[in-house]
């Protein structure tokens, strides 16, 4: 049987995201399949390198989040939120 070890419930959610890798040119499409204020459960590639730390960009958030890995198995990532949400600047308005 599986241990929740979650402190914060996470939220469903289908938001088509990036992976951008620490050379900006590198990104890794991916989904974002449920989150909360401190993590997210994202669908990759399962033949996709990840690093252990990289920026997510959430264009339907409007948003480049600092994260870290927390565990992998096959196509799906568990990632912990490590920094403050930034809006992402290819979105902004003046």
């Amino acid at each position: 049987m599986d241990v929740e070890r979650r402190t914060v419930n996470r939220a469903e959610t289908r938001k088509q995201a990036r992976i951008i890798h620490a050379a900006p040119s590198r990104v890794t499409d991916c989904l974002v399949r449920n989150a909360s204020a401190v993590g997210a459960l994202l669908v990759v590639p399962e033949d996709a390198v990840l690093p252990t730390g990289f920026l997510l960009d959430i264009p339907e958030d409007q948003a480049l989040i600092p994260t870290k890995v927390i565990w992998r198995e096959g196509s799906q990532v568990g990632v912990r939120f490590v920094g403050q949400l930034e809006q992402n600047e290819a979105d902004q308005t003046d």
